[in-house]
């Protein structure tokens, strides 16, 4: 597993240990054979050092299949060493610890202290975060005079090697300052008058990439030492200090980055550029061009913010979610900076997007598994997720109460946005599960009481994860919390508003489920109004699309003043989208896109008590159906017909109610109620124009549905395509294809399906609670990935 650079890869406890069990060992061997692949391809295209220095360190572990080869690692490692890559030159000491290795090596004490310390000091004064070496370095120092000894003569050498040196060894004169700079800033000045800072713009002058980054380093830790004193002495200037060292630390980071400072690349794409905010493209493009760069050195967190880039294709980045895994999949068995999270949270990414099917169908094995190699990283949201797959039965071999000490160990982190998560999770799994697990029938009370304390009390930044548990508390009034509706619904709308916002996949995800919760919420509001139902079933349709947008808090006083007012002018008028008496009911513009009719209209009647749609025709104007026409073209242009007759009908009321005409009961069609059934595609039994029609009718609003093996796919964006190209060459590879068989078309960039009579096509795409994607997404995720025999739109029957 990738993990942040130490001499000891993990330091296992029980607490560790017990997520061993979900890590599967075949899993970590493919993941590791292809970035095997990956590492031996870039080193036979420029023997790249980064790509040496990984599968030394592959061999060094023995990771994956690959069984333990010092030397081999050795080989990687010196290969990277001569390029100067510093976590290479760090694990280089480590491999000469080997009594074996310095036999075969023919390496005595004098040169094993030599090889340590020059490595050590090579790998220290690059940066503090690529290994631990500049860690140890100081404490070997400290505490072993032999190392004392070492570090005095290198100073001197150094000295006179800066001496006597000339410009034209530019290169190895910038490294000498620049590790002189180290000493100097690690050790003090010895037995020279140059300062660190001083080494440091020697070598950047002579362009060493890592002098100016320990500069903008030496610039970043004064600034901390002082606004530790500006705190204790509380300086009027600090601000202003502040800001001046912001800039130079700003400009040094970018000489640094410029120079081809790897780790420099990322803090300048991580801390100037990188947003998550919608609508900032073109300062995510600059981020994402730095670590582009950066990825020279693919550490973990850089291929795992890469892997966001193309997740959610930020910064005008194509979206894709087969790259993004790629990404994620490569950070997750990489090295990584010192107290780098690369490598975690790919892992969580990976687990989520297994959990939900996002990009990838779901798999709750594979889910498991990165969830507890997150877990296993410390990773306390990843820990309370994989105790939820235990707790909703998803894991086989465990039952819902071994769920339960992972909950509890998250109940005791630090991490109060995961301490949130655990306390609500055991509150709904003790509320639930009380008898089966033997349990007090109020213990719950006591794990939601303490996430409400946590959550309201506690937590500066409300999560959407925190705010949609919230929302349900005060919905129904879980764990003794008093229901309120309007709490709730503020809830619902954070969660909605920060997914428009930001970039991220737990506001997406809740965003789905909080604007259901919404739509349940309203519906319990309006039945709890006490407005006569009566009267609210007489008004128009249009005024009611209205009314549904308005505060819940005003729909009553609304309801009651519109019918007022109708009331006193002449009576209660019915506003309907359809050619009565064709299509009374909820849904007549649905039906009249759904059964072909080449015209609809809007009729205006008066109202005959408990006869809905029934009642006299007062006003009745018809319209074409254009061939194209979808639900939203067609009731935006019935809606602005039906305005214009409801005030030409309200000029002349009294006079339209005496010549109003009875609707003719032979011609009467019924629009029933559109039901989430109606949205399944049938291949077998759907023609070509059936489907169209539904498309056309549903696409709004139930969306058409099919199945791709166990998941609900929504087919999106109707493609429209002449007759001739349904005899596509390559139909000639797929004999005897059956209904609701699935491939994609280049030409069309579309998935073509096959049906009753022909063959449909979409542009994209939906699973269930994630973002619409591109028929060619669908097609490299999916299809590229399943025999053709199987790669068929399943039929759901009701």
């Amino acid at each position: 597993m990738g993990i942040p650079l130490t001499r000891k890869v993990s330091q296992k406890s029980e607490t560790v240990n017990c997520f061993d069990e979900f890590i599967s060992n075949e899993i970590q061997q493919i993941l590791y054979e292809k970035v095997k692949k990956i590492y031996q391809k870039n080193i036979n295209k420029d023997d790249d050092p980064h790509s040496n220095f990984e599968l030394g360190r592959i061999n060094h572990y023995g990771f994956g299949t690959t069984k333990r080869d010092l030397l081999k690692a050795l080989e990687y490692y010196e290969v990277a060493a001569k390029e100067n890559h510093p976590a290479a030159q760090y694990l280089i000491c480590d491999i000469y610890t080997d009594e074996a290795i310095r036999n075969s090596k023919k390496i005595n004490r004098k040169e094993l202290l030599k090889i340590q310390v020059d490595n050590y000091l090579k790998s220290a004064s690059q940066s503090k975060n690529y290994c631990n070496a500049a860690e140890e370095f100081w404490k070997l120092y400290q505490t072993t005079r032999k190392w004392q000894e070492r570090v005095q003569y290198i100073v001197h050498q150094y000295i006179d090697r800066v001496k006597k040196s000339s410009y034209s060894h530019a290169d190895e004169l910038g490294e000498f300052y620049n590790q002189l700079g180290y000493l100097t800033s690690v050790l003090g000045s010895v037995d020279h008058d140059l300062d660190a800072g001083q080494c440091f713009g020697m070598a950047g002058r002579l362009s060493n990439a890592a002098a100016f980054w320990n500069i903008a380093n030496l610039i970043d830790d004064s600034n901390n030492s002082d606004v530790r004193q500006n705190n204790n002495s509380h300086s009027s200037n600090s601000t202003e200090n502040d800001n001046t060292t912001d800039i130079r630390d700003y400009e040094y980071t970018y000489k640094a980055a410029v120079a081809g400072h790897h780790e420099a690349q990322f803090r300048l794409a991580m801390d100037n550029h990188y947003t998550e905010e919608i609508g900032k493209e073109k300062e995510s493009k600059k981020a994402y061009d730095y670590l582009l760069k950066s990825s020279k050195y693919s550490f973990a967190s850089t291929l795992y913010y890469l892997g966001l880039f193309h997740l959610y294709g930020m910064g005008n980045t194509p979206q894709n979610y087969v790259t993004a895994i790629e990404y994620f999949e490569q950070a997750v068995v990489s090295a990584d900076y010192v107290r780098g999270i690369g490598c975690r949270s790919a892992s969580d990414y990976l687990g989520f997007m297994y959990e939900k099917g996002w990009g990838v169908e779901i798999n709750y094995t594979m889910a498991s598994h990165y969830l507890a190699s997150a877990a296993k990283l410390r990773h306390d949201e990843a820990c309370v997720r994989l105790a939820k797959l235990i707790e909703k039965d998803k894991i086989n071999s465990k039952e819902k109460k071994d769920a339960i000490p992972f909950y509890e160990m998250v109940c005791q982190s630090t991490n109060l946005e995961a301490l949130c998560y655990a306390n609500y999770r055991l509150g709904k799994l003790y509320m639930k599960h009380h008898e089966y697990l033997q349990a007090d029938g109020d213990k719950y009370l006591g794990y939601l009481q303490k996430f409400l304390i946590t959550a309201l009390d506690q937590l500066q930044y409300k999560s959407s994860r925190v705010n949609y548990h919230l929302g349900i508390l005060y919905q129904y009034g879980y764990g003794n919390t008093e229901i309120d509706h309007t709490k709730a619904y503020h809830c619902y709308q954070a969660i909605i508003n920060e997914a428009k916002k930001y970039y991220k996949h737990i506001p997406i995800y809740y965003s789905t489920k909080a604007t259901k919760r919404m739509k349940n919420l309203k519906s319990e509001c309006q039945n709890n109004t006490g407005i006569n139902q009566e009267r609210e079933s007489q008004l128009p349709n249009f005024l009611l699309e209205i009314i549904a947008q308005v505060e819940l808090s005003k729909i009553a006083y609304l309801l009651n003043s519109i019918a007022s007012i109708l009331t006193i002018i002449g009576g209660i008028v019915n506003i309907h989208p359809s050619l009565l008496p064709r299509w009374r009911g909820s849904s007549p513009i649905q039906f009249a896109l759904l059964h072909g009719d080449n015209k609809t209209g809007v009729t205006i009647t008066d109202i005959i008590p408990d006869k809905y749609d029934k009642g006299h025709i007062l006003m009745q104007e018809a319209i074409k159906i254009n061939d194209k026409e979808t639900y939203i073209q067609l009731h935006d242009r019935l809606a602005d017909l039906g305005s214009k007759l409801l005030l030409r009908a309200l000029l002349d009321l009294a006079n339209l109610h005496r010549k109003g005409r009875k609707q003719n009961e032979k011609d009467v069609t019924y629009a029933r109620k559109i039901n989430q059934n109606m949205g399944w595609t049938i291949w077998s039994e759907h023609s070509c124009e059936m489907i169209y029609r539904m498309w056309r009718a549903l696409g709004h609003q139930t969306g058409l549905k099919t199945i791709w093996k166990d998941a609900v796919v929504k087919l999106i964006d109707f493609c429209y395509f002449e007759k001739n190209i349904a005899n596509i060459n390559d139909m000639t590879n797929y004999p005897n294809i059956t209904y609701g068989f699935v491939m994609y078309n280049k030409d069309l960039d579309a998935i073509l399906v096959k049906c009753k009579d022909g063959l449909v096509a979409f542009k994209k795409v939906q699973f269930a609670c994630r973002k619409a994607i591109s028929a060619l997404d669908f097609h490299n995720a999916y299809l590229t990935r399943t025999t053709k025999t199987k790669r068929l739109f399943n039929e759901y029957r009701t």
